[in-house]
């Protein structure tokens, strides 16, 4: 894991959204992640909010790995956000 980039165990659900909203430290910088309902009950299962923020929370460190890697190439949206939705 590289050490610039760290993931605070902050996470929240987003009914609005339908996604899991949690935050990464970018050399000390805080930016935003999110990854949608769709891609948690595609990779992991669950069937409503509840389900998926367990499951969030049970996969976190595989989750923590896609975003690094989001990261590292760059990927961020128009707004700032990483994102798997």
């Amino acid at each position: 894991m590289n050490q610039a980039i760290q993931f605070p165990d902050r996470e929240a659900w987003s009914e609005e959204d339908r996604m899991v909203y949690f935050p990464v430290l970018i050399g000390g910088f805080q930016r935003e992640c999110h990854i949608s309902a769709a891609q948690l009950q595609a990779r992991f299962g669950g069937t409503d909010a509840d389900s998926w923020l367990v499951l969030f929370r049970e996969h976190r460190w595989d989750i923590e790995d896609l975003f690094e890697a989001r990261v590292l190439n760059e990927q961020d949206d128009s707004e700032g956000y990483y994102s798997l939705s």
